[in-house]
């Protein structure tokens, strides 16, 4: 950790974060946080707030373990772009080649010509599960009984995308953007090329060489007491209740052994920031490459020309993140060609590759649409940068569209 004026950020602005979020917790509304800040590859701010179980009194700490939800989609991606680097496939490849269960799959069409199966027009491709445009979830509205039942995710990855290979889809690949399963179609596609299953991989290839030693999709009996208990808003005034107690993290969340792409990941602060800095400096940290600039800029172009309801106005997909192209509609003030994932339980990661700036943070709240931590962390993060980067060499920069 450095002094944030060694690297232009303001520690009494700074204190504008910390009283935000303490408010939050001082009303109830959240039991705790912690927020993590790096500039220049050097943190500037690690900061736990509040309870991680509140009926005990437990303290969060640096080192407490999150359920990271759907950042979890940005970690398996990265692991799908190091079987892409080894020249397995090309984005607009078919996936079909590895999971050839799904070849066949048909659209299923609801319009003023009835209900009705159409052929795929062009197939499932990396790019598309990558993007989320896959179209492979169907409208369960119009499913029977007997396909609502193929739905819940089974015990493994395969048992759940070998049943979902009966289902239709719900639209033709490409043409809509769908918040989804596309995810836990990457991370089977992890599986059968590589011959690993995924928890393995990502040891092997992602946890093991950044030193993500606090990060698995099932926690240890020895670390158990670091994990954040997971809260639920109650009541008109949204206080806290009990969602989850930290011994769910035992085993993985989708199932017995059941290692996805949508969610199901847990890690520390601290451990995602080195992921997110590994991006953030092209796909290197500490002497490990991971992945090369080129792929990291790749993941951060846009690839699909769809408005992400997750991230609000201004952003557009990348291969497993969130890019803002239009910093004039965005909700919180980054650079544009920031990118970004958050999870379900109001985590969240972010880089802005302009300012040299990555942000992680972490609670346990199941909904949250009643209060803006989030947004509001980002801004009072950047609100505390007193020297701009913007004439600065960027270290990754995603590709532009050329006329």
């Amino acid at each position: 950790m450095v002094s944030p004026e060694s690297v232009g950020v303001s520690s009494q602005r700074l204190d504008r974060m910390t009283s935000k979020l303490q408010g939050y917790i001082d009303n109830d509304l959240l039991a705790g946080t912690v927020s993590l800040l790096a500039r220049d590859g050097k943190i500037v701010q690690l900061e736990p707030l509040g309870w991680k179980t509140v009926a005990s009194r437990e303290q969060m700490t640096d080192d407490t373990i999150f359920h990271i939800m759907s950042i979890t989609k940005t970690v398996v991606s990265a692991g799908l772009m190091i079987l892409f680097e080894e020249g397995h496939f090309r984005l607009n490849d078919p996936i079909s080649q590895y999971i050839p269960e799904i070849a066949d799959k048909k659209v299923l069409v609801n319009d003023v010509l009835g209900t009705r199966l159409e052929p795929l027009e062009s197939p499932v491709t990396y790019r598309h599960v990558l993007t989320q445009t896959s179209g492979l979830d169907p409208d369960r509205d119009l499913l029977d009984e007997e396909q609502l039942a193929l739905i819940p995710r089974l015990d493994t990855l395969e048992e759940t995308i070998l049943a979902w290979s009966s289902l239709p889809m719900g639209f033709q690949p490409g043409t809509q953007y769908n918040y989804g399963t596309s995810l836990d179609y990457v991370a089977f596609l992890i599986e059968r090329i590589s011959g690993m299953g995924l928890d393995e991989f990502l040891q092997e290839r992602l946890f093991g060489p950044l030193q993500m030693n606090d990060t698995f999709y099932e926690v240890p009996e020895d670390k158990l007491h670091r994990v954040a208990s997971v809260y639920q808003p109650t009541g008109p005034d949204n206080t806290l209740e009990i969602y989850r107690d930290p011994e769910y993290a035992l085993t993985p969340v989708s199932g017995a052994a059941h290692y996805g792409g949508w969610a199901g990941i847990f890690s520390t602060a601290p451990d995602i920031w080195r992921f997110a800095q590994m991006l953030a400096n092209g796909g290197e940290l500490d002497g490990v490459r991971i992945l090369s600039p080129t792929t990291v800029n790749l993941m951060i172009s846009t690839h699909a020309d769809y408005f992400l309801p997750a991230w609000g106005p201004g952003y557009k997909s990348g291969l497993g993140v969130g890019v803002l192209v239009d910093a004039g509609q965005a909700r919180v003030p980054m650079s544009p060609g920031s990118f970004s994932h958050r999870g379900g339980w109001g985590t969240g990661m972010w880089i802005d590759p302009v300012e040299h700036m990555v942000g992680v943070f972490m609670t346990q709240l199941t909904s949250y649409r009643h209060i803006n931590f989030r947004d509001e962390a980002v801004i009072t993060a950047m609100q505390a940068i007193t020297e701009s980067y913007r004439n600065k060499p960027r270290k990754v920069m995603g590709f532009s569209i050329v006329d």
